[in-house]
């Protein structure tokens, strides 16, 4: 923790902070954002996405929902896409599943993989010198049959991930980040007859062409368990979990630049809303008259302002004359812009 000690004879100020401030965010923007990562779905995991970013030795969760919201947001985009899918076999207290990695749309072999779980244990290193033993097993069978080739597993250090010695799905994906960056790919879950999708890796890069610098970001009272996302310049608006506002601070790919909520007074806003109706246009005019209505209550008080109400094109966002939750967010992006230079 620093003070700032000023010179003799001056005081501190707001312009100084105004500086101090530029230049750590000089600092901060000179820092390079992830450009690429590799997002995983697993079979015991259909609800999740997960994401590795390997040179920083990170592993970050996700709703399964993830993929589509990162394409929304067009902040990274799909570099290609495998489809990694075989056999799974129950051999005692083994369970072993061999598979084929192929592109997307196509039947062009890219690789093999096998994955090997011993069920009873989840401690890694423990479990480790039993599986050694099974497929050191596994390759005297396999060196009998000739074959131009063989297995190889990459150890791995879990602890650099910040994983503990309790096997969980984040060990499977840190894994397969190692051996199918190789393949640099894209797995998609699609299905054949007799056979099962076990992983889905996708290899992501950052995108800089027409990149959303920034949004604005809202969380609203009547749906805590979501994050809306404004992108305003694009006319989009992109709905995710409320966790998304974690998962962003672990991808590093946006930092909040501040945050305002509507008790802190940086200004007054009001929400008025019509309960029977939920279409737009009709409670427009409903409202328009309560408002008037309101504003002459107000005019006797002497006040010095007013409120002002910026009508919006929600057909320019998608949104269409039912209202929801995504035409307040809206509403608040566009006055809540006005307030902060950018919100995220």
């Amino acid at each position: 923790v620093l003070c700032w000690q000023p010179d003799a004879g001056t005081t501190i100020n707001n312009q100084i902070l105004i500086e101090v401030s530029k230049c750590v965010e000089k600092q901060a923007n000179a820092s390079e954002f992830p450009q690429h990562f590799l997002g995983a779905s697993l079979q015991e995991q259909p609800d999740k996405f997960y994401m590795a970013l390997s040179k920083k030795r990170l592993i970050v969760e996700a709703e399964s929902s993830m993929q589509t919201i990162m394409e929304n947001l067009q902040s990274y985009r799909i570099k290609f896409a495998l489809n990694c899918e075989g056999f799974q076999y129950r051999l005692g207290d083994f369970r072993v599943r061999v598979g084929k990695v192929v592109p997307m749309n196509s039947e062009n072999l890219r690789g093999i993989v096998m994955e090997m779980e011993y069920l009873p244990i989840y401690s890694c290193k423990t479990s480790h010198l039993i599986m050694s033993e099974f497929f050191e097993i596994l390759k005297e069978t396999l060196g009998k049959k000739s074959l131009p080739g063989h297995f190889v597993h990459a150890e791995q250090n879990f602890s650099e991930f910040g994983l503990s010695d309790q096997y969980t799905s984040w060990h499977t994906v840190v894994q397969y980040a190692s051996i199918l960056a190789q393949m640099s790919t894209t797995m998609v879950l699609k299905k054949e007859d007799g056979k099962i999708p076990f992983a889905s890796i996708s290899p992501c890069s950052k995108m800089h062409k027409n990149f959303p610098q920034h949004f604005l970001g809202a969380s609203l009272q009547e749906q805590p368990d979501k994050f809306y996302m404004a992108l305003s310049r694009k006319r989009r608006i992109v709905e995710a979990e409320s966790s998304m506002q974690t998962i962003m601070a672990n991808l590093q790919s946006y930092r909040i630049k501040f945050a305002l909520n509507c008790e802190n007074l940086r200004g007054i806003v009001m929400e008025m809303e019509y309960l029977p109706i939920s279409s737009w246009k009709t409670s427009h005019l409903i409202m328009s008259e309560f408002f008037k209505i309101l504003k002459e209550t107000l005019g006797k008080k002497s006040l010095p302002g007013h409120f002002v109400h910026a009508e919006q094109n929600f057909s320019e966002f998608g949104l269409f004359d039912q209202y929801t939750s995504r035409h307040t967010v809206v509403q608040y992006s566009s006055i809540l812009a006005q307030m902060s230079t950018t919100a995220q």
